[in-house]
């Protein structure tokens, strides 16, 4: 593999993990707004599916099976804490757990 591609994959999976911690993010705050402001939190929601759904549509693209497991576990972890968020039901989950291959 050339470097250019070992740089690639090193930032993709970098910025995965990344993309999954302001996910829980959004998962927090959204948390905390339930209390306060019920849209807000739906909103915060809607931004950790989001995440969620780019994750999911990256993560295939990475080479290193290890990379790519870690990067599905965190994904899968986000995705149940959504689904147990109790702020939406996961009827109303826009994501798929089948990959999309672009």
């Amino acid at each position: 593999m050339s470097a250019e591609r070992n740089q690639f994959q090193e930032t993709l999976a970098d910025f995965l993990r990344i993309e999954s911690q302001v996910a829980l993010t959004f998962l927090w705050t959204a948390a905390i707004d339930t209390r306060i402001d019920l849209q807000h939190s739906k909103e915060a929601i809607n931004k950790a599916r989001a995440a969620l759904r780019v994750i999911r549509r990256f993560a295939v693209r990475i080479d290193d099976l290890a990379e790519r497991m870690e990067i599905d576990v965190l994904a899968d972890q986000l995705e149940t804490a959504i689904n147990s968020s109790g702020i939406v039901s996961p009827a109303e989950l826009s994501v798929s757990r089948k990959r999309n291959p672009n």
